[in-house]
């Protein structure tokens, strides 16, 4: 159970990680930024299936 809400925080700092890099200047087709954002999109993903479906 405590797994979705992991996954949801974890989808927060990826998040934060990729704005960081993009506040300091640098541009959003950067690989790293593109990385975290993906990573951001699956960890999102993968919290929100299960909050579907083990509720």
């Amino acid at each position: 159970m405590a797994a979705k809400y992991t996954l949801v925080l974890l989808a927060i700092a990826f998040f934060a990680a990729a704005g960081l890099r993009y506040a300091k200047g640098r541009t959003s087709g950067d690989l790293d930024i593109r990385t975290w954002l993906l990573i951001a999109i699956v960890f999102s993903a993968v919290a929100a299936w299960l909050q579907w479906h083990t509720t």
